[in-house]
Parts: structure tokens; sequence; C-alpha cells
């Protein structure tokens, strides 16, 4: 089966980025609720209430406020915890108004890997499984970028 039949019947998203910051750093920017407030989600979303229980089989949930004045809610329950290191996390969409995640009914799966690669730089890799359809890979990989483009903001403010 080739890449492109094998991507479109198992969609996945995989995101990589380096960031100029320690991996403790990225890892605290991921898991505070005050953080993520700062930064999650893609140009023109604001996050307008966080809560994160950092333990496995703790949630973290979302309120997102969209550009065209709707609201997305997200929550997330932890299955991994490696501080510095890596996060494991159901994801579902309990509001889906946000391009690609009207198509997806139930929980996927992310994995974010924070990976030190020199002196105060980490390359964060996000892999987001399980997801329906190629167009909601498409939507999710979009907004991963956007997120990411929005953390190395946040960080450097």
């Amino acid at each position: 089966m080739s890449l492109q039949a094998a991507q479109a019947e198992y969609p996945v998203v995989h995101v990589t980025r380096i960031f100029k910051v320690s991996a403790d750093r990225l890892f605290t920017s991921f898991t505070s609720a005050q953080e993520l407030s700062r930064w999650f989600g893609p140009e023109g979303v604001t996050v307008s209430d966080a809560s994160v229980d950092l333990r496995v089989g703790g949630v973290m949930s979302l309120t997102m406020n969209l550009p065209d004045g709707n609201q997305t809610q997200l929550k997330t329950v932890y299955k991994e915890i490696v501080p510095g290191k890596r996060l494991v996390f159901s994801w579902q969409w309990l509001s889906p108004s946000c391009e690609g995640s009207k198509e997806v009914d139930g929980e996927t799966l992310v994995s974010v890997d924070f990976r030190e690669v020199g002196d105060k730089q980490t390359e964060v890799s996000i892999l987001h499984e399980g997801l329906p359809t190629p167009s909601a890979r498409d939507s999710h990989a979009s907004g991963w970028n956007g997120c990411l483009d929005s953390l190395q903001s946040a960080l450097f403010r």
C-alpha cells in the first residue's frame, strides 16, 4: 500500500517544530492552564477558559473562541505524562463547531514528544492519530501548525 493510500485509510497528523527554549519550558507551555490560554489555537482563535489536572487520568479542557464568533470546547484525558519529555492524551471535541471537528465523532489520540536538540533548543513532535477522514486530518494539521505558530509568538513576546 502506498503512503498516500495508507494516510487516506488511516489519517494521522505529524507536525515537528524546533523552539529555542528548554524542553522543560515547552512542557510547561503544554501543561499549564495559564500558558495554554496565551497560545493554544491558530491565529484568530483565543482561549476563554482553560483547566488542567496534570495527572494520568486527569482532564484538560479548553473553551476556544473562533474568529466567526462561535465557540468550541475541547476535552483531553492524560494517558501518559513524562515531565519534560512526553505527553499522551485523548482528544475529544465536546462542541464541534470549527473546521474539521465536525467530522470527528469520539476520541482521537495525541502524543507530544519534547527532545532537546541543542543548547536550549527543543524539538516538539506532535502525532495526532485516529482522525476519521483525510479532510479532518488536513484541518487538524492546519490547526496544529497554527497552534505552534502561536506558541512561537507567545514564547518571545
